[in-house]
């Protein structure tokens, strides 16, 4: 991870921004693309933890190329301490949706969220695999 005047850099390519969430297995931030200015989400992992993470789901973004809804992955490798994965930022999290929603949601809008969720969970089992989260 290239670190000049206080700017992370990942591949010499996507500079980190801002954390927008972390999890278990690692953090995840908003980046930018400095060649074409886009922004993408990174989710690092350290290199030291015994979870390859990153790894599989690198895997199931290649797999999963192409289907709505599912991140288009641009990289996956290593930067300096950190496994980083690079994929699209697709827009605002559920969190999110639901904080600006004054956290309620009408049950129109959870039945359109539990349709998308359904539609997603399908696509992985007619891939053969199991979303056991």
């Amino acid at each position: 991870m290239n670190n000049n005047n206080n700017t992370l850099l990942i591949a010499n390519q996507w500079q980190l921004e801002r954390q927008l969430g972390s999890g278990s297995f690692g953090d995840v931030y908003r980046a930018l693309n400095i060649q074409t200015g886009e922004y993408v989400a990174i989710k690092l992992e350290a290199n030291n933890t015994y979870s390859h993470q990153l790894a599989f789901e690198a895997k199931l973004y290649k797999l999963m190329k192409g289907i709505q809804g599912i991140p288009k992955l641009f990289w996956f490798g290593e930067e300096g301490e950190y496994k980083c994965l690079v994929i699209e930022l697709l827009g605002p999290s559920i969190e999110d949706l639901f904080n600006l929603c004054q956290r309620q949601f009408s049950l129109k809008t959870i039945l359109m969220l539990v349709d998308q969720m359904i539609l997603r969970i399908e696509c992985f089992h007619r891939k053969f695999y199991l979303h056991r989260e």
